[in-house]
């Protein structure tokens, strides 16, 4: 199972929550404030698990996922999402791999913990 997370969001805060969160339950956490930072990361890690705004900017979730479809068709990074937008409105291509579950903000950080140990690779 990776242990490494990159968190991309945009809010400063919920990254430093993130990150404190998930340190102390034994992850490495690393941050990308935007879509442009997170596909750079992203290029440069492998086995890494992300957790995605869909409301990032510089690209945005959705480019960070198109992107990621395009040049990883067949494997990618796994990817939890989060997003404001009413899941009617989220979109199916949201919930289709890369991205292994959708989560409304606000969430529970032990409901995204849960899912990230549920669905990391070995």
């Amino acid at each position: 199972m990776t242990n490494r997370l990159l968190i991309a969001d945009a809010d400063a805060e919920m990254s430093d929550l993130y990150r404190r969160f998930f340190s102390h339950h034994g992850y490495e956490v690393e941050s990308a404030a935007g879509g442009l930072e997170c596909l750079a990361k992203l290029h440069s890690r492998p086995n890494i698990y992300v957790i995605l705004d869909l409301e990032i900017p510089w690209g945005g979730g959705d480019g960070v996922l198109a992107c990621l479809r395009e040049e990883f068709p067949e494997r990618s990074h796994p990817i939890v999402v989060l997003t404001s937008r009413p899941f009617l409105q989220a979109g199916p291509e949201q919930v289709q791999p890369p991205v292994v579950r959708c989560f409304q903000k606000p969430c529970h950080l032990n409901e995204l913990l849960d899912c990230i140990r549920s669905t990391a690779e070995p």
